[in-house]
């Protein structure tokens, strides 16, 4: 318990009522001096007490939201005396946070009560952020003693990424997926749809014989087209390839356009994968995730496009060249597989190295992060399929 002391209400009233229970020689005063010495005892004893009997105590010590999405916080207070305590001021530090609700309470406790106080925070930068610590203040009954304690009890918040719904084209892939087409060009043979009447040019191994001898005539049988698609979602985060007035900006646009194409993917029960030019503090080379399905690995890649910082060339140096980073090997990427670029408009050398790996059986295609300002002959690039990226939600890509 510590507060700041008050000369004349700590040290003069005190000593002056001490002074005349000692001194005074009419015993109704030295009576009338014990009895507000006791109570300040009995003040003070409750003050201390009451400052190390309460509690606090977070319901999750990790939270997980994504930029501009309102999360709440949730903390316990519990008060450990079997004295109520009257006047309780609860408050946690929200940092970088904007508080929807506000994170402060002024409450009472009743004996051995417990409460949970909640508020809402939202993030408007990614990355990972901590919330508190918590401090407690309040007083005894009579208001002579106000107390505070700081209480060390943290939660981390990753802040993931905005993430919008996507609609892209699905029609071409890699034969015998989980993905319906209306191509027979990708049917799969392992998915019976019907049959029938045998056509001129049908392949004979198609021919269904128990039927055709059963109903005297030649049948065929048909097959459910499907397809999938592998995906790399390849994410240029080096920092001279943005323009310098708009870096910020679009750097976040294409964070988000990444994020989005994974969980594009993911919904669609496709594998996909990332790799990108940037850098996570601690971990040595680029930042990247392999190529693999399922919701849990979608999260994990969030998290790291959640921690990712830019790259920049050295002293003297070129920058590098993000599309060359397939060809490293550190994310295994099978042949036919999508290649999906989040980038700015392209430079020269990038779309070589790109038309490079469409060559080598990748399909690549390109959203281009650019402002109003950018005209569609800089997006586009000969031999690739290109998108803007530019607005929000259902308008995030352009054609």
């Amino acid at each position: 318990m510590s507060r700041r002391i008050r000369w004349g209400a700590d040290v003069a009233v005190p000593l002056l009522l001490v002074a005349l229970y000692l001194f005074s020689p009419v015993a109704a005063v030295r009576y009338l001096a014990l009895v507000p010495l006791v109570l300040r005892g009995i003040a003070l004893l409750y003050a201390w007490l009451a400052s190390r009997a309460i509690e606090v105590s977070r319901t999750e010590s990790v939270l997980y939201t994504n930029r501009f999405a309102a999360f709440e916080v949730t903390l316990t207070v519990r008060n450990r005396l079997p004295l109520p305590v009257h006047y309780l001021r609860v408050g946690d530090r929200a940092g970088a946070f904007v508080a929807r609700s506000s994170p402060s309470f002024v409450l009472g406790l009743g004996p051995f009560e417990q409460r949970e106080l909640r508020y809402t925070l939202e993030g408007h930068q990614r990355g990972e952020f901590q919330l508190g610590p918590v401090d407690i203040s309040g007083s005894d009954g009579l208001g002579l003693f106000p107390f505070g304690r700081q209480i060390e009890d943290r939660a981390a918040v990753m802040v993931y990424p905005s993430v919008f719904r996507l609609d892209l084209d699905r029609k071409s892939g890699l034969p015998s997926g989980n993905l319906t087409v209306s191509n027979r060009l990708f049917e799969d043979i392992t998915r019976f749809r019907s049959i029938r009447e045998y056509l001129p040019g049908d392949e004979l191994k198609r021919v269904n014989w128990k039927a055709s001898a059963r109903l005297n005539k030649l049948f065929t049988m048909e097959y459910e087209p499907s397809i999938y698609f592998p995906v790399l979602v390849l994410l240029n985060l080096t920092a001279e390839d943005y323009p310098l007035a708009q870096r910020a900006h679009q750097l976040e646009r294409a964070i988000e356009m990444a994020a989005s194409l994974v969980f594009y993917c993911v919904e669609l029960q496709q594998k996909v994968g990332l790799m990108t030019s940037g850098h996570i503090s601690g971990i040595d080379g680029f930042a990247s995730s392999p190529v693999r399905p399922g919701y849990a690995h979608a999260n994990a890649a969030l998290e790291l496009l959640a921690r990712v910082s830019t790259s920049q060339a050295a002293a003297g140096g070129e920058p590098p060249n993000f599309a060359d980073l397939v060809l490293t090997g550190e994310v295994e990427v099978a042949s036919g597989s999508r290649i999906l670029v989040v980038s700015p408009p392209l430079r020269e050398q990038h779309s070589a190295a790109l038309l490079a790996l469409r060559r080598r059986g990748f399909k690549v295609e390109a959203f281009v992060v650019s402002s109003q300002s950018t005209t569609t002959a800089e997006l586009q690039v000969p031999g690739l399929t290109t998108h803007r990226v530019s607005g929000y939600g259902k308008a995030l890509i352009g054609g």
